[in-house]
């Protein structure tokens, strides 16, 4: 087992607000993730200066933890799920890319990129096969499997060639759901051969594009494990991803804050997701805003596991290197380590306004 310190590099972690308070940066001091993630709540929208408190919040943020390699991530994908105010090019959700998805994907790295940001949580890998699936909906490039894998392909590519960190989400399919896992935890009675048929192909096409890192879902599939849900469940984890898809790379977590993740007491989360063959656990928007204690809290969990020896040090340690490798790769894309504000011009850019238009008329 590497040394215990090492946990909190086990996470990606959200932060409180806008700013850091002395608090939040002793606990990421503490804690020392691998990677932060921001929400619409750490944009500062009262100030049209709203970039420069962005890059006094990452730099604050990358003082307090001290690391070179930092993975600075956000959900980026178009439509609703857009965290940024203007002049941010908004484009259309995936659904309606089309043939636009490389030039799309392009648009959008290069302006994260401006921005600071090295990961984006796209593309979406689900295929929309349940009609009434409102929390994927237009989010899925189509409800046909093929074309999600085309299109998931592409947006992969093109993240990275672009200096961006892609993550292909939800494993193993989170599109013929009908409940939320935000809100409750869903369940899909499906066999794994129809996994196979249907919601595994993009998954499959997207480890064959060179996908990094895999997110996994907080969904039930009774009949592959009849009582965890994929992102604690190793029969999924590490037998149908790990095994029998030979994703050799890191997964994280879904988000552990959500409900879908609530049946699980919250020191035992990381435990579980670890055992089950997850690397990196995201710990991103509590209720309360305290994104950091409650990463704390799950890393002094996994610490306590450890020692009883109910999560194995062998298992951690694996662990440990795929997020080393991970944060490895973000560092060889080259992303730009010069002030965001230099780049600013490219947010909301004509061409890019241009492209928008173009998608939105398809």
């Amino acid at each position: 087992m590497n040394d215990q310190m090492q946990i909190g590099s086990l996470f990606v972690t959200g932060l409180s607000g806008s700013s850091l308070s002395k608090q939040e940066a002793e606990q990421l001091s503490l804690l020392r993730p691998s990677g932060i993630i921001l929400f619409k709540h750490n944009i500062d929208t009262s100030s049209a200066c709203w970039q420069d408190s962005l890059v006094s919040l990452l730099a604050d943020a990358k003082s307090a933890i001290s690391r070179d390699d930092l993975l600075i991530s956000i959900d980026h994908e178009g439509g609703r799920v857009h965290r940024f105010p203007d002049p941010v090019t908004r484009f259309p959700a995936a659904a309606a890319w089309g043939d636009y998805a490389e030039d799309a994907t392009r648009a959008m790295a290069q302006e994260l990129r401006s921005l600071g940001f090295n990961l984006s949580f796209a593309p979406v890998l689900d295929v929309l096969s349940e009609p009434t699936n409102k929390v994927i909906g237009d989010r899925a490039f189509s409800s046909d499997p093929q074309s999600v894998a085309s299109a998931g392909a592409v947006v992969i590519s093109t993240l990275h060639s672009e200096g961006v960190v892609a993550c292909g989400k939800h494993f193993p399919g989170h599109g013929a759901t009908f409940a939320d896992s935000h809100e409750e935890l869903p369940v899909l009675d499906v066999s794994k051969r129809q996994l196979e048929e249907r919601e595994l192909i993009p998954f499959k096409s997207s480890i064959d594009a060179g996908l990094r890192l895999m997110m996994s879902a907080h969904v039930l599939y009774p009949q592959l494990d009849k009582v965890s849900p994929a992102t604690f469940s190793s029969s999924i984890i590490e037998g149908l991803l790990r095994k029998d898809l030979r994703f050799p790379y890191t997964v994280i977590s879904d988000d552990l804050e959500m409900l879908g993740a609530a049946g699980v007491s919250l020191e035992q989360r990381g435990v579980q997701a670890l055992n089950a063959g997850v690397d990196l656990l995201l710990a991103g928007n509590p209720k309360d805003r305290k994104p950091v204690e409650h990463a704390i809290s799950m890393a002094n969990g996994i610490t306590a596991a450890i020692k009883t020896g109910a999560l194995p040090a062998a298992k951690v340690d694996e662990a440990l290197n795929r997020v080393s490798a991970l944060r490895k790769f973000a560092a060889e894309l080259d992303v730009s380590a010069e002030d965001p504000r230099e780049h600013a011009a490219i947010l909301g850019c004509e061409k890019h306004r241009a492209l928008c238009e173009q998608i939105k008329q398809a």
